[in-house]
């Protein structure tokens, strides 16, 4: 079953949630486990050895991509949508007025306070596993309470995944609910998630679906065992022996973890999917954002030069997208913003507190376009509401790579469509430098019936020349390998935000 997860989650990729990839790895550690152990006592002991530190890694990674000086900007950070949608899922404007003084204060601090718990929740972990666990669980359940960026998935897989770090504590409190249904410790835990589950019912207008339930099961189990101070069985963070097969596991899972949570972006060889999420982090191309580290270096590398296979994956420099009519794009672009899909309230915040409030879901957009119902069923419903609009209005900058991937998929799905590109220089570094730039030449690309027409358009009318062979729009899709890794996040080009990501995820 493990094996087979690994494999159907793989296979997915990068199609799925961040998360997805955490369960994946954490997945293969049990099975590396599991194969060189010589009985299932051993297998689990080396697991939770190696799981641990994994999981505190990767926990630490989502915190540490937030270091961006766009996430810390009022106006485009992920941090102030973030707070504004929970505090309009909880409060009426009446409650709490949008040109308020303490919303004023509430969304200056908010980067700080999503920082901050982030980096809480795994130092704590670490180092006091039995309070961590309830700090964990209040931090997922605040992600829960999100009307519009309701993360169930991701709380839920986390929460499962607590007991890591108490092995045995889940099953003493099942145990003791067995022995005395009514005992102390699960009153006082029901009623302390209680408290979440009408919060959660009201943001949510009185709806549960099967992972928010799930996650509120777990959170009791945990409470109750943390209320009664359940011992749980000796299971050592430290194996009997250090052999060659145990400092395997752990070297395996660590290595993981650094190279899914660190070098992938750093790379760029992974950008959806990535432990990336809600960072505002421009990861190739751009003057990098950052704090402490670069990123894209695959992309400056092989922009013009190297290896066929690697020039082949990276090279090609950057595009800007000036204009379109496709389905195709716009779904990958301007159909994945669903900044007036807010609550009307946390746009009044927004506005009312100096941040741009555009908000990008190219995770839903990319991973639901094939399946309207299953997007239909979630707390995202931007697709469905914009599938039928085709003409973009945003300017965006990608990859020469993911023009063609996208490219790729337009021209298995459309009969007729067109676009509009520019190839920017290599001295050109920042978003408005991008968004500024006046190109000689635009690339036209016109598929009629199935037909690509390429012309290279000058600034006079008359000055219409066919495309080289070698133009982006005319090569064949990107490798597969590369494919089933990455998904570059554009980066819309919008005045107002300087040279800022906005909040994307």
């Amino acid at each position: 079953l493990h094996i087979v997860n690994v494999i159907s989650l793989g296979f997915w990729m990068p199609s799925v949630w961040d998360h997805c990839v955490w369960i994946m790895l954490i997945e293969s550690v049990f099975v590396i486990a599991a194969f060189i152990s010589k009985d299932k006592a051993l297998a689990m002991q080396r697991f939770l050895w190696a799981v641990r530190p994994m999981l505190i890694t990767l926990y630490f990674s989502a915190a540490f991509w937030k270091l961006t000086t766009s996430f810390l900007d009022q106006r485009t950070s992920c941090a102030n949508t973030l707070v504004a949608e929970l505090a309009a899922g909880l409060f009426t404007p009446e409650q709490l007025p949008a040109d308020s003084q303490f919303v004023k204060y509430l969304m200056l601090s908010a980067p700080a306070q999503i920082i901050f718990i982030e980096f809480l929740v795994p130092i704590v972990l670490w180092l006091c596993p039995r309070q961590g666990i309830p700090i964990a669980l209040a931090f997922h359940g605040t992600i829960n309470l999100m009307p519009v960026t309701y993360a169930g998935g991701f709380s839920i897989s986390m929460c499962s995944r607590l007991f890591f770090f108490e092995p045995g504590t889940l099953v003493a409190a099942l145990r003791a609910i067995a022995k005395k249904p009514m005992n102390s410790s699960l009153i006082a835990s029901v009623g302390t998630v209680s408290i979440f589950i009408a919060l959660f019912l009201k943001s949510h207008q009185g709806k549960i679906d099967a992972s928010g339930f799930a996650f509120f099961v777990f959170s009791i189990l945990y409470c109750q065992s943390s209320y009664a101070n359940y011992k749980s069985p000796k299971l050592s963070y430290t194996p009997p022996k250090l052999n060659w097969a145990t400092r395997l596991v752990w070297f395996y899972a660590f290595a993981l973890a650094i190279i899914y949570g660190y070098l992938a972006p750093i790379f760029s060889f992974m950008s959806m999917a990535a432990s990336t999420m809600y960072g505002n982090l421009i990861q190739w191309g751009g003057k990098p954002n950052h704090l402490l580290v670069p990123t894209g270096f695959l992309h400056d590398w092989y922009r013009d030069q190297g290896p066929d296979w690697l020039l082949d994956a990276f090279g090609g420099g950057f595009i800007r997208i000036d204009a379109y009519n496709s389905t195709e794009f716009y779904s990958q672009l301007d159909g994945a913003d669903i900044s007036d899909d807010q609550p009307e309230h946390a746009r009044a915040i927004l506005a009312a507190t100096g941040s741009s409030g555009k908000y990008y879901e190219f995770y839903a957009s990319r991973n639901y376009y094939d399946r309207k119902e299953d997007h239909a069923a979630t707390a995202l419903t931007a697709f469905d509401n914009k599938n039928s609009v085709a003409a973009g209005t945003t300017k965006f900058v990608f990859p020469a790579y993911e023009l063609r991937r996208v490219l790729y998929l337009a021209r298995n799905r459309e009969t007729d469509f067109s676009i509009q590109y520019i190839h920017l220089p290599e001295h050109l570094h920042t978003l408005t430098q991008w968004r500024d730039f006046q190109a000689p030449r635009t690339i036209s690309f016109i598929v009629k019936d199935g037909i690509a027409i390429c012309e290279s358009v000058g600034t006079t009318s008359d000055d219409i020349l066919p495309c080289d062979h070698g133009e982006t729009a005319l090569l064949p899709p990107p490798p597969q390998w590369l494919r089933s890794l990455y998904h570059p996040y554009p980066l819309p080009l919008l005045d107002g935000v300087g040279d800022n990501f906005v909040c994307t995820t």
